[in-house]
């Protein structure tokens, strides 16, 4: 669409994700579609014009911020109607002269209510992606904090979803969230990753080299790959990510006696995360929540084997049709990757049935080519 913009509500902070290198260059701006993309955060961040820029390819660029004020459990008269109308009444005013084709939301939060309701009064289509299912996710600690949380959440969703044109679904069980409450059309695109620029597998006579990457989270607990790790030989393991659970797997490391095989880096940029990939034989993780992880689609496109568990929470795409599962347990990682230890000469041959389907699923030029005729069907 020619000359088209688009206004578009965050709820994370560009700053944050510049910082931890998980921008990716164009990522709301598909085949060049936008020539002017108008951005509306809560939060202000030193590099927010940085990271805006690289996620918005070669459109120009404008940023609103708009204040809130604290959380709904400390102020809940802040999110009164009266309140977010004079708030969508102040940026119809601030933003709504220009001439945006689209408004779309990053997850159906309080942001995206407001960014629906301004959609519908400046008559253009609002789109909002679903990057998780807020109702049926485990709860770890439920008090009653949690649980009104999750009510508050779930209703603001509600509201957001039923307000949109197209909702979209970053997995199978995020579409089915947006099914659930009330979005009346509903498409699943998954979310847009590093398409490795060389792939080739590593020497497989060296150690067997594996990566996890994910965020440290009792629901993402990597220490029964440790115990399995601890129990072999030649086996090395590179963790990616940090979270809650820091100091215990740190610790747990130390009373392995793990520290020379196992690299710990809490932090890494996108490409490096690629380039870690590409030298590792093995990607391995856990699937104790639903969900599909940018690192098992990178994986996927980088051809490794994939090595994860499945519980009654984990995403229907992790299928045996491209991942080696097995039981979230010592014996059930110890036994995958014995498979692989043993007989390395499986893996290259892995390969292309792992890279196969990721290329059918998980494109990026595809999952760009999904975004622009979403766009140019809710145009016309």
């Amino acid at each position: 669409m020619a000359n088209s913009s688009v206004i578009i509500f965050l709820t994370d902070s560009p700053s944050k994700l510049f910082l931890k290198g998980e921008i990716l260059v164009g990522y709301f701006n598909p085949k060049s579609f936008f020539t002017e993309i108008t951005y509306v955060l809560r939060e202000r961040g030193p590099h927010d014009e940085i990271a805006l820029k690289m996620f918005s390819g070669d459109a120009s660029v404008k940023i609103h911020y708009f204040t809130l004020g604290k959380t709904l459990l400390k102020r809940p008269y802040l999110y009164s109607n009266k309140r977010l109308e004079k708030i969508v009444e102040n940026l119809e005013s601030e933003i709504g002269a220009s001439r945006a084709a689209f408004i779309r939301g990053v997850n159906p939060f309080i942001e995206s209510y407001i960014g629906s309701i301004l959609a519908k009064k400046m008559k253009i289509p609002f789109i909002v992606s679903v990057h998780g299912t807020y109702d049926i996710a485990p709860i770890l600690k439920r008090t009653p904090k949690d649980f009104l949380l999750r009510i508050v959440i779930n209703r603001i969703a509600r509201k957001t979803l039923k307000n949109s044109a197209m909702a979209i679904g970053v997995y199978s069980d995020a579409t089915k969230y947006a099914w659930r409450h009330k979005a009346s059309k509903v498409r699943t695109i998954y979310n847009k990753v590093l398409l490795p620029s060389s792939i080739s597998y590593p020497n497989t006579e060296d150690n067997l080299k594996l990566i996890w990457v994910n965020r440290l989270e009792p629901l993402k607990d990597p220490r029964n790959i440790l115990r399995a790790i601890s129990s072999l030989q030649n086996v090395i393991l590179t963790i990616i990510g940090s979270g809650t659970l820091d100091r215990e797997v740190g610790e747990f490391i130390k009373k392995e006696k793990l520290e020379n095989r196992v690299t710990w880096i809490k932090s890494m940029a996108n490409a490096e995360i690629i380039t870690e990939m590409q030298n590792s034989h093995i990607f391995i993780g856990n699937c104790n929540y639903p969900g599909i992880t940018k690192g098992t689609i990178e994986a996927g496109l980088a051809g490794r084997v994939i090595i994860l568990n499945r519980n009654k929470y984990a995403s229907t795409e992790i299928t045996d049709e491209w991942v080696q599962i097995c039981e979230d347990s010592l014996e059930g990682y110890k036994s995958a990757i014995c498979q692989f230890l043993n007989y390395p000469e499986l893996m290259p041959r892995l390969f292309n049935k792992t890279q196969g389907f990721a290329f059918r699923k998980f494109h990026p030029n595809l999952i760009d080519e999904q975004w622009v005729d979403v766009y140019k069907r809710l145009g016309n």
